[in-house]
């Protein structure tokens, strides 16, 4: 068996998941597929994913204000996901407007 890998894209998208390494194939970047939908669907998966990800934190450190860090952090993450999200959904229906235009 033979496993070929691609190192990430210049403009890789989904870092938590090739780690900034390897590329997986989500197609955030566009390299599988370049249809405009089909990336902002995928990017809209992954910025999902990942607000989903800091909504189900677990994995609190010792000590207060440790904690009061990654609370801090976990606010201005989830803040950043959200606006993200909203992008992504306006741009997925710019992309579908012309693809109707």
């Amino acid at each position: 068996m033979n496993n070929i890998d691609y190192g990430i894209m210049k403009n890789c998208y989904a870092t938590g998941w090739s780690y900034g390494e390897i590329c997986v194939g989500c197609n955030c970047c566009g390299r599988i597929d370049k249809d405009k939908t089909k990336i902002f669907k995928a990017r809209l998966r992954y910025a999902k994913e990942e607000l989903y990800r800091l909504n189900h934190f677990k994995y609190w450190g010792d000590g207060l204000n440790i904690i009061k860090l990654q609370e801090k952090n976990i606010k201005i993450d989830k803040c950043y996901w959200h606006k993200e999200i909203k992008a992504i959904r306006n741009k997925l229906k710019e992309v579908k407007k012309c693809k109707r235009d």
